[in-house]
């Protein structure tokens, strides 16, 4: 048995999943099925990657699990994208991820971030809703501190979905650079970009902050809420109630509420900065 037979067999051992012959079958990821229409060798590879995806980004990924599917079907693909991933375009109206026979041919690094990359697409087109996309376009934006972004070729970045599929890339593969076409510098650091796509938090400072920034309320009973890079908030208010009406009757809160009515009043106050 060759070392990469010998380690794709025990990656299968290790995630539960089944190794089929036929195209258009399925492998487990927790409770949810992969679908994949790829040919054997090719469906082993997408299978290994899957199973080399960090620890912090697993969560996120198993929920793509019975949302997208595998293919090699790359007549969906513009160029000059080898592969690509779009809605609605693979089996049984799946997400698609439309892979080429060179992405497939192998599991070194490289090949794995472009699985990664097309993978992010569908997290953004997926599982994030629009003011998820407006807190990743925000974040990139701290993350420039007002600069143009500039690739690692010196050409202007791509649009920020491409962006996006570049930075869970590297955030899935631990990965320090791009390694796509797009050629994205690295932008986020692992925490914040795992707040952004719902990672769970592990508890440390920095996974909190991250948390933290990427939260964005359009409206509360403060008003809207957002917070800045060290936690503090943005958008600040008290909501003062007053009580009009009312019967005193015991020494007790919900007494003095019997018959009243509360007037809410919000005033403002001096917002954090940054």
């Amino acid at each position: 048995m060759t070392n990469r037979l010998a380690a794709l067999a025990l990656t299968v051992l290790l995630v539960g999943g089944v190794v089929h012959t036929a195209a258009g079958t399925a492998s487990e990821s927790g409770a949810r099925t992969w679908r994949f229409d790829l040919p054997s060798s090719a469906r082993a590879a997408v299978q290994l990657d899957l199973a080399q995806v960090v620890p912090a980004a697993r969560p996120v990924v198993e929920r793509l699990a019975g949302m997208v599917a595998f293919d090699d079907d790359v007549a969906f693909c513009r160029p000059p994208a080898a592969s690509c991933s779009q809605a609605d375009s693979g089996i049984g109206g799946r997400w698609g991820i439309h892979l080429d026979r060179d992405t497939t041919a192998a599991t070194f690094p490289s090949n794995r971030f472009l699985v990664y990359h097309e993978l992010g697409h569908a997290v953004w087109g997926l599982l994030l809703t629009p003011d998820g996309h407006q807190a990743f376009v925000r974040a990139v934006g701290a993350a420039l501190h007002g600069r143009p972004c500039i690739n690692d070729l010196g050409g202007p970045c791509a649009v920020m979905p491409e962006l996006f599929a570049d930075e869970f890339a590297r955030y899935a593969g631990g990965f320090a650079v791009s390694m796509s076409y797009y050629c994205t510098p690295p932008l986020l650091d692992p925490i914040t970009f795992g707040a952004l796509v719902g990672a769970p938090s592990d508890g440390t400072r920095g996974s909190v902050l991250a948390g933290l920034r990427a939260t964005s309320l359009p409206d509360s009973i403060i008003g809207p809420v957002r917070f800045t890079a060290h936690g503090d908030i943005r958008s600040c208010a008290v909501s003062v109630y007053q009580i009009v009406g009312g019967t005193f009757r015991v020494p007790d809160v919900q007494s003095d509420l019997q018959g009243a009515t509360l007037v809410p009043q919000r005033a403002r106050c001096s917002p954090a900065a940054g």
